[in-house]
């Protein structure tokens, strides 16, 4: 990447791009490919030396290599993504003599051309082509080709209103690909309804790309994949950092709080917790004794189902001052199955420094907690004397109805019923 070779400098930047264009210029194919993906990139990089990287790609598309042109193509499509300034300088040298059969440079180029077509002369007869070939072509091509030819509609009525009918009269019969075909449905009911609402869908302003996905730590990239069917591909990040925060750091409190307890600090004359080395297995380990304890259970349908066990209430005992570090807590959560879950009305008056202290008398401590809009959340967890059974809460109250909902997660199943009463 860029950032890893210490460019500094436009000069230096400009003199590695005068390199990469001689490699691109190998014989191998792949060498040649992955040269031009490069100049791409420093150009993105570093925006000063857009000028050279715009027309030495420019001048790749003039050689007769189907490869070459289209590596050449995607990589100015990402280049006028990041800088729609530059589309003078690209826009009058798009033509039809520049032939691309990849899927990748072709998708590439019916971008550019839909993005810009008011601007190249043989736009209409550069997407009509690709119109005719449409059953045949990949599935990115046709996703591409049918948003492509719906902006220039709006921009060349004329000249394209006869190549929209075409292509939705093919894209709605053609079944081959569900993405392809439903996109096609739904842009010919939406000009249906209202040409005026479906110009302004495929016309809106964009801003410019400041970070690609690609872009992403690929550590990131192989979580967002993993995640592939939910909300994470549109946010871009792994469930875990939408869905409840990060456990990375203790809670901070105000002077007024001084008598409040750093929940992450370590607790003198009380056991450790930390990760067991069995990562299939909840396990946790205290430096004086090894506790590992599973145990299958179904929690009831309400606490009420359980009855009035009065002598197993009263046995229950929870360490003193336990210390439980936030990593431990958040991957422990992970593992450990849901016990059983709560909802309760609460007075309006209650705080965090309240609850904090009320539980703390119980021996229940928190180890984050917090107030994101209108709702308070606050992560519990306690230490049971007897099995060293480690019991985490997760608390969420809704500052508006006055809702609380608690759920309950530990490894010792005997406990729990005691432990949520």
């Amino acid at each position: 990447s860029t950032q890893s070779t210490g460019i500094g400098k436009v000069d230096k930047a400009n003199e590695i791009i005068e390199e990469l264009c001689e490699t691109a210029l190998e014989t191998d194919v792949d060498v040649a490919r992955l040269s031009i993906e490069a100049i791409g990139t420093v150009a993105l990089g570093y925006p000063n030396s857009r000028g050279l990287a715009l027309e030495k790609l420019l001048n790749f598309l003039s050689l007769d290599i189907s490869t070459i042109q289209s590596t050449a193509v995607g990589q100015l499509q990402a280049l006028l993504r990041r800088y729609p300034e530059t589309a003078l300088q690209v826009i009058p040298q798009l033509n039809k003599n520049v032939s691309i059969d990849d899927p990748t440079g072709k998708a590439a180029m019916v971008w550019i051309v839909g993005e810009y077509g008011e601007r190249i002369p043989d736009s209409p007869y550069m997407l009509e082509d690709i119109v005719n070939e449409y059953v045949t072509e990949d599935p990115k091509v046709k996703l591409e080709l049918l948003t492509a030819v719906l902006k220039l509609f709006f921009k060349r009525p004329g000249e394209v209103q006869p190549i929209l009918g075409k292509l939705f009269e093919i894209a709605c019969s053609d079944d081959s690909h569900p993405d392809a075909h439903d996109r096609a449905l739904f842009y010919y009911r939406t000009l249906s309804r209202s040409i005026v609402e479906a110009r302004r869908m495929c016309l809106t302003p964009k801003s410019a790309v400041v970070t690609f996905t690609e872009d992403l730590h690929f550590e990131i990239n192989d979580q967002i994949f993993e995640e592939f069917n939910s909300l994470s591909v549109i946010y871009s990040q792994p469930s875990q950092r939408f869905l409840k925060p990060l456990l990375e750091e203790p809670p901070q409190y105000s002077d007024q709080d001084s008598d409040t307890e750093d929940y992450s600090q370590d607790r003198t004359n009380s056991p450790q917790y930390e990760q067991g080395t069995s990562p299939h297995t909840n396990q946790y380990v205290n430096h004086n004794n090894k506790v590992s304890t599973k145990a299958e259970y179904v929690a009831p349908d309400s606490v009420s189902s359980w009855g009035n066990e009065t002598a197993e209430l009263h046995t229950l005992s929870l360490e003193t001052n336990p210390s439980v570090n936030p990593a431990t807590y958040r991957s422990t959560w992970a593992k450990l199955p849901l016990m059983d879950t709560i909802q309760l009305k609460v007075s309006d008056s209650l705080n965090t420094k309240v609850i904090l202290n009320h539980m703390k008398e119980f021996n229940i401590y928190a180890v984050a907690s917090g107030v994101v809009q209108t709702n308070m959340k606050i992560y519990f967890y306690a230490v049971e004397t007897r099995s060293k059974a480690l019991l985490l809460v997760e608390t969420l109250i809704d500052l508006v109805s006055n809702t609380l909902v608690a759920n309950f997660k530990t490894e010792n199943q005997a406990i729990v019923r005691s432990f949520v009463q």
